[in-house]
């Protein structure tokens, strides 16, 4: 058995205070990834030739770390057939930093919105909607000259019995977000709101995901700041570390004993034997 997906945080930092997330009452020690520890990440994942898709992130605002592009072109060195995803907010991007970007192979950029006004967002999110758009916007001048970027706009959703509603309200404001989505036919994904394995609210009644296998413990590794390797990307403060990069191979972290036996429990569905899994709302 083989990982798919890799998650990398190089650094754990963020500009935004979400209600929806884990991150601000976060207390494990914030730091960033050394290039050389990311570098022998990467050159170990180009040894797995399984594996999909990256994403350079997990813990905080992807762009507030200023090596992205390089680190990113990087991936596209080694791993010139694998997919990049990156979740932001938008609002730390620049002109100069977007131009590099059109330059990276295979990525796909979500902007996580959550709101379509100034003052919801600053709610919800604890930063201003402006320069989001005005990112967003010169990216589709971009490609309105040629140039090649997928992105796409998401927001986060309550999952009930009878679909996904959303959580945050949307109204179109000065800045015309919702007139772009509109004319441009942007992509709108809408992620389901999740605890963070507890983290952020408890699971109440009957949840009817709660024991069914989750795919991230079969096919994903999600990796610290510091080389730790963490149960998955909702174990924000790093509970269940299953190796280290810094001393072991993605395979044999991939393969080692814990990591081995909290798959074989989710396929037995005993996933609540794990305390992160038991109160998550993921799977």
């Amino acid at each position: 058995m083989k990982f798919k997906y890799l998650q990398i945080e190089t650094h754990s930092f963020c500009n935004a205070r979400c209600i929806f997330c884990h991150h601000p009452k976060m207390r494990r020690e914030k730091g960033t990834m050394t290039e050389a520890l990311f570098r022998k990440i990467i050159d170990d994942a180009a040894e797995n030739h399984e594996v999909t898709t990256i994403y350079p992130m997990m813990n905080g605002e992807p762009f507030f770390d200023k090596r992205l592009p390089n680190l990113l072109q990087y991936i596209n060195k080694k791993l010139p057939n694998t997919k990049i995803v990156i979740y932001t907010n938008g609002q730390l991007l620049d002109k100069p930093t977007i131009d590099k970007l059109f330059d990276i192979q295979n990525i796909h950029i979500h902007f996580s919105i959550n709101a379509f006004s100034n003052k919801e967002r600053y709610r919800i999110m604890g930063i201003p909607l402006k320069e989001t758009v005005l990112n967003i916007k010169y990216i589709i001048s971009k490609i309105k000259e040629g140039k090649r970027l997928r992105f796409s706009l998401s927001t986060i959703s309550k999952r009930t019995k009878e679909g996904d509603d959303d959580v945050f309200s949307f109204t179109p404001d000065e800045y015309s977000l919702a007139g772009l989505i509109e004319r441009y036919k942007i992509h709108h994904y809408r992620f389901p709101l999740n605890n963070w394995a507890g983290k952020t609210f408890r699971i109440k009644g009957n949840d009817p995901f709660r024991d069914a296998p989750c795919g991230r413990v079969y096919d994903q590794l999600s990796i610290l700041w510091d080389g730790r390797v963490c149960l998955c990307c909702l174990d924000g403060e790093g509970e269940e570390i299953l190796g280290d990069t810094n001393t072991q191979t993605l395979e044999e972290i991939y393969n080692s004993p814990r990591a081995t036996e909290i798959r074989d429990l989710h396929t037995k569905n005993r996933r609540s034997e794990i305390s992160l899994c038991r109160g998550c709302t993921r799977g």
